[in-house]
């Protein structure tokens, strides 16, 4: 009875497979991105794909080309004009690295497209003093030359520097390379950035003067990238690399006070120009996935690029040379920050 109960069975099977072939009907494909060794696969198919992600992200960054030379001691002549005879170390400010932070979220349209709102936050300050002992003084490298005289020299100087800048980017991306451990994502969004740059110092003797300067943008516009992700086999580990442009119309605007206990508008001037600014950014690292794909963990170094950007110590050199073009002068220098970044995204 079983052997024929079996007979009846297979017959039955062959019977059904051969209509299905017939009818152009078989077995689901392969999943082109099928997990193996319970390793999150690097690109799913939309039935496996998270739909939601949030992620935040702990930046440690350092500007570069940033210093700012405010004072040095000499030994005469005090004569207005005249290159001084130094005799100490130039004082300056040289902002060192500062943690900063970057959050948002993504929402998936598929398995392929993808879109996502970022904000970044970062600030930096230095701070520097200098004092010196009779005969020398300190002259002030950031006070309009043209009032320099025998009283403008000091025996103690102290200056602050400030630097923040706000990044909100809405981005699309879609995937338009993916294999069983590797994909190439390509990014098109838009991006508002806020830069803001501020000095302050302070020069002592028989009386007391003030140097204070800022400069501020504001812009927008479009940003373009490349993403790109290699999976380790079998163990949830990915490199990773990213490259970012983005090319921003805005304006920046200064202001320059110098002033003491006895003027308190000795010399003062404000300055606006509109610029095209572009941010060029590249990031590498390492990263982490959980076996159930939920959880994301990464840590790389990045390099981000400001060109064309007015520098507080460009707009002061500009303000003593009274010329605002031309070399050496507020032409635009690149403003450059690097440092590590730590990723941490949450999917479901």
């Amino acid at each position: 009875m079983v052997p024929a109960i079996m007979a009846v069975v297979v017959s039955l099977s062959l019977a059904s497979a051969s209509l299905a072939k017939d009818q152009g009907v078989g077995p689901e494909p392969q999943q082109p991105c099928a997990e193996a060794c319970d390793c999150e696969p690097i690109c799913c198919p939309a039935s496996c794909e998270r739909g939601l992600q949030v992620y935040g992200e702990l930046l440690y960054l350092r500007p570069r080309n940033d210093g700012l030379e405010y004072a040095v001691p000499i030994n005469g002549p005090i004569e207005s004009g005249v290159v001084p005879i130094q005799v100490g170390r130039t004082a300056s400010l040289n902002p060192q690295f500062e943690p900063g932070f970057r959050i948002g979220g993504g929402f998936n349209f598929d398995c392929c497209s993808n879109i996502s709102a970022t904000f970044t936050h970062y600030e930096n300050s230095a701070d520097d003093s200098i004092s010196v002992d009779s005969p020398f003084v300190i002259r002030s490298m950031v006070m309009n030359p043209s009032t320099l005289d025998a009283a403008g020299d000091w025996h103690d100087a102290s200056a602050h520097q400030f630097m923040k800048f706000d990044l909100a980017d809405i981005d699309y991306r879609h995937v338009f390379y993916c294999s069983e451990r590797s994909k190439v994502d390509y990014l098109v969004g838009i991006r508002y950035a806020s830069l803001d740059q501020s000095f302050s110092s302070q020069f002592d003797s028989i009386i007391s003067a003030n140097v204070n300067a800022n400069v501020n943008f504001d812009g927008a516009g479009l940003r373009f990238g490349l993403e790109g992700e290699r999976a380790a086999a079998c163990r949830n580990l990915f490199v990773y690399g990213k490259a970012f442009a983005s090319f921003l119309g805005g304006e920046f605007q200064g202001n320059y006070l110098q002033s003491s206990v006895n003027d308190p508008v000795i010399a003062q001037t404000d300055w606006k120009e509109a610029r095209l600014v572009s941010i060029l950014e590249c990031e590498v690292g390492l990263g982490w996935a959980s076996p159930n794909g939920h959880w994301r963990a990464s840590a790389g170094y990045m390099v981000s690029g400001w060109l064309n950007v007015v520098k507080t110590s460009e707009y002061i050199a500009a303000v003593q040379a009274n010329q605002y073009h031309g070399p050496d002068k507020i032409d635009g220098d690149a403003l450059v920050f690097d440092g590590l970044v730590s990723h941490l995204e949450y999917r479901w």
